[in-house]
């Protein structure tokens, strides 16, 4: 048996991340030789486009899906740095530990004041939950455009 009908994928669509360069290129190019239809989705789109090109170039199928803009990765990363490198490395030890003075000394907690002041210090992440929350439901729009961009003759990609 030739390793082309053991890895015969004519009829399924593979969904391949990083696929414009690297191994997820190589995989791309392997699946798509095996008769896969190819889905490839990454940061960058021009790079995709030559996978594509080079996937039709030998007879296969192949679509090119940007899931995140660059503007809002640039965006969010610098959100979460900023929470992350301020809030939970640099105040979230000073803040808990002057907590756990005020409840020991001022509610007369005694030792249950670092319990309490862990507490009340994780009070902030409910807030971090709800715009999670938020940012669930424009995940679900993007989503949902991007499995319309990605619909194309006999593809319909579901990434719900």
């Amino acid at each position: 048996m030739t390793p082309a009908e053991l890895f015969d994928m004519r009829g399924r669509t593979a969904l391949v991340t990083g696929g414009g360069a690297g191994l997820g290129r190589q995989f791309s190019l392997t699946l798509a030789a095996a008769g896969a239809t190819v889905v490839l989705a990454a940061r960058r789109l021009a790079p995709l486009e030559e996978v594509a090109e080079a996937i039709r170039h030998q007879g296969g199928v192949a679509h090119c899906l940007l899931l995140v803009p660059a503007n809002l990765r640039a965006f969010t990363s610098a959100v979460l740095a900023l929470v992350v490198g301020i809030v939970g490395l640099g105040l979230g030890p000073l803040v808990t530990g002057m907590l756990s003075d005020l409840f020991a000394t001022r509610y007369g907690l005694g030792q249950d004041s670092l319990r309490y002041a862990i507490a009340a210090s994780a009070i902030p992440s409910l807030w971090g939950a709800v715009h999670f929350m938020r940012a669930a439901h424009y995940l679900r729009d993007e989503l949902a455009n991007a499995s319309r961009v990605a619909h194309h003759g006999d593809i319909a990609t579901d990434l719900i």
